[in-house]
């Protein structure tokens, strides 16, 4: 069995990819809650808030993305906000 190893970045250090990823996977979380978020929207709330990100990974294949704890309480907040409204 393979080590997961856990990578952080802060928002503007990745890369499209990896911030299109961590987009993509709360966009999915949110609609499986059963709330409705739109790519763009969740897009520019993450581009507002530019949280803290983990990656985690076994060898060279990504296995997971989260939004960092120390981000979490301030993204919570930013995408409540957006929700009200």
């Amino acid at each position: 069995m393979k080590k997961t190893i856990e990578k952080t970045f802060e928002w503007n250090q990745m890369n499209d990819y990896e911030q299109k990823v961590i987009m993509l996977g709360l966009v999915d979380r949110f609609n499986n809650a059963g709330f409705t978020i739109s790519e763009p929207d969740m897009f520019s709330i993450l581009n507002l808030g530019k949280p803290k990100c983990v990656f985690g990974y076994e060898g060279e294949e990504m296995k997971y993305s989260r939004i960092h704890d120390d981000s979490a309480s301030e993204m919570g907040k930013l995408i409540n906000k957006h929700m009200m409204n």
